[in-house]
C-alpha cells in the first residue's frame, strides 16, 4: 500500500544561477514502491516546474541508477509517486528543477 512518506525526506534547495532552481529530495532508505512525497513548489521559489529526474540506489550510497517517477501538480503542490524498479527498502533521490 502506498504511503506518504513526505516527512522522512530531506529537502535541499538549491540555485544554480540567475533564474534556475533545483531542489535535491532524498528519501529514507525504507521507501517502497509506490510511495509517494509532496512538495509545495512556491515554498521553495519555484515559480514554473521544468522537470524532476530521479534515481535509486541499489547499493546504498553508492550505486545510482536512472528511474522514473511519476509526477503531477496541482495548485502549486508537486507529487512524486516513487516507481516500481527498485523494489522495496530502497533510497531515491529526485531532482526537481524549477523556474524562479
Amino acid at each position: 500500500m502506498a504511503s506518504d512518506i513526505t516527512s522522512g525526506c530531506t529537502f535541499t534547495d538549491c540555485t544554480l544561477s540567475a533564474g534556475v532552481k533545483l531542489v535535491v529530495v532524498e528519501t529514507a532508505n525504507t521507501a517502497d514502491n509506490a510511495d509517494y512525497f509532496t512538495m509545495h513548489l512556491p515554498s521553495y521559489g519555484i515559480k514554473n516546474l521544468l522537470h524532476v529526474d530521479g534515481v535509486y540506489q541499489s547499493t546504498e550510497n553508492s550505486v545510482a541508477v536512472v528511474s522514473a517517477f511519476a509526477t503531477s501538480v496541482t495548485a502549486g503542490t508537486l507529487t512524486v509517486t516513487l516507481d516500481s524498479s527498485a523494489g522495496t527498502d530502497k533510497k531515491r533521490v529526485a531532482y526537481v528543477w524549477g523556474i524562479c
